[in-house]
């Protein structure tokens, strides 16, 4: 019907064609712009990233064979040329389908989204983007790294946001006459001193190991997701200086230094 309405008015010559191909051209790169405007580019869910790409090519691809057709180019062809050249370039690009196909196997997964804050490997931090070949991070360090989806695939990935609630375990070492109820209390106040600590569930002291001359006790909190970053330090100063007021210093095994040790959070 387009090609008609333009050859009422431009004829029926190679001209009224090419202005229907260029028409048709136009209309399918501005759905594609439409379509991937409505699935935001600011979704935390992989699958819309990979769809909104995959949706965007699909729509441009139709339109230049729809356009070669309205210029009498019989499109098939070129699909069993492009078959073939498809094949050849996928032999030389293997690192390239692998990690497209890395990238709809975590989509399919979803180990983790947009947002959210992970470790692979030696690298941490926030989750910018989730796209068909590879995943991007913003470190602690405002540092931008690019992991490719094959690799990601492959490794164990540390994910801090999942859970909207973790464990943080705080050990500490302290002379073996160091009276346990103080120590207890010292522990313990110092978690309702920090801020980021949460009141349920209810903070807790263990004492783990009585050496010959320290003992190691294990302070265990919970944090809300969004302070896994300052936890750590906020924690080890607050039992720092609550240990000092409380006049109980630190003691380790010979050889070794006086030291509070912070572990990573952990699901509770």
């Amino acid at each position: 019907m387009l090609l008609k309405f333009i050859q009422a008015y431009v004829g029926k010559g190679l001209l009224a064609k090419v202005l229907t191909a260029l028409i048709i051209l136009a209309g399918a790169y501005l759905a594609a712009r439409l379509l991937r405007a409505a699935i935001s580019r600011k979704s935390t869910n992989p699958r819309m990233n990979i769809a909104r790409a995959v949706l965007y090519w699909g729509v441009l691809l139709t339109g230049a064979f729809v356009a070669l057709e309205a210029i009498g180019y019989e499109p098939g062809p070129l699909l069993v040329t492009g078959g073939l050249v498809s094949v050849a370039v996928g032999f030389a690009s293997q690192t390239s389908l692998s990690n497209l196909i890395g990238g709809l196997f975590l989509a399919a997964d979803e180990p983790f989204k947009v947002g959210d804050y992970v470790k692979v490997g030696e690298h941490e931090g926030v989750v910018l983007s989730v796209d068909p070949l590879s995943t991007k991070l913003r470190t602690v360090q405002n540092v931008f790294v690019r992991i490719p989806n094959e690799t990601l695939l492959k490794a164990v990935i540390h994910n801090f946001s999942r859970y909207t609630v973790r464990r943080l375990d705080v050990a500490v070492h302290v002379p073996l006459d160091t009276p346990i109820d103080a120590l207890q209390a010292a522990l313990l106040d110092a978690a309702r001193r920090c801020e980021v600590v949460l009141v349920e569930p209810a903070p807790f002291v263990q004492i783990e190991a009585l050496g010959e001359l320290t003992m190691r006790a294990q302070l265990r909190v919970w944090i809300g997701e969004s302070d896994v970053l300052g936890a750590r330090s906020a924690l080890s100063r607050a039992v720092n200086d609550t240990l000092r007021a409380a006049g109980i210093g630190l003691g380790a095994p010979p050889g070794a230094a006086a030291a509070v040790t912070v572990g990573a959070p952990v699901r509770g």
